[in-house]
């Protein structure tokens, strides 16, 4: 298979957030059916000090960097038309292949979680995940100050793990 390009000296996210957004502004998503219209995740990578987040587009996959100090300010604006559920990063093992049929935002998330799911549309997905147990974190009003700077405080044990926000 080659030398591994995921050693002890890569970071990878202790969790995720996943959001599920009611709104998107290709002109396709508006055949989706259900309430929500795309998801992305979002994970904070403590030795960067910044939130990495991923989102697969019609175009291309997205993935991009949001520092700690403007986090607040953009997952305010970012959850106010998104769900938000919070998942525990897979362990990593060399299972049997799993591949995903279709490169959409849904088989995207599906694949970075390892998570087995039917789901071809983001409402079925999030039914998948709150089943392999997400936790809730919002139903997609916009969190209060208080959630939102719990977001921020990250700088616990393993210097990942949040305080836990009430789910709306």
């Amino acid at each position: 298979m080659g030398k591994p390009i995921f050693t002890h000296f890569a970071i990878e996210p202790s969790e995720w957030l996943i959001l599920f957004h009611e709104r998107s502004t290709p002109w396709v998503a508006r055949l989706c059916p259900g309430r929500f219209k795309h998801v992305s995740a979002l994970a904070f990578v403590p030795d960067a000090q910044a939130w990495v987040l991923l989102s697969w587009e019609l175009a291309r996959m997205r993935v991009g960097l949001i520092g700690d100090d403007d986090f607040e300010r953009w997952f305010a604006a970012a959850s106010e038309d998104a769900a938000v559920l919070r998942l525990p990063a897979p362990p990593f093992d060399h299972g049997p292949w799993c591949p995903r049929l279709g490169m959409t935002c849904v088989t995207m998330v599906k694949h970075l979680l390892g998570v087995r799911s039917s789901a071809l549309w983001p409402d079925g997905l999030w039914r998948d995940l709150v089943a392999h147990g997400a936790e809730v974190i919002s139903h997609g009003q916009p969190l209060a100050a208080e959630d939102r700077h719990a977001e921020t405080e990250r700088r616990g044990a393993g210097g990942c793990r949040h305080r836990r926000p009430r789910a709306h």
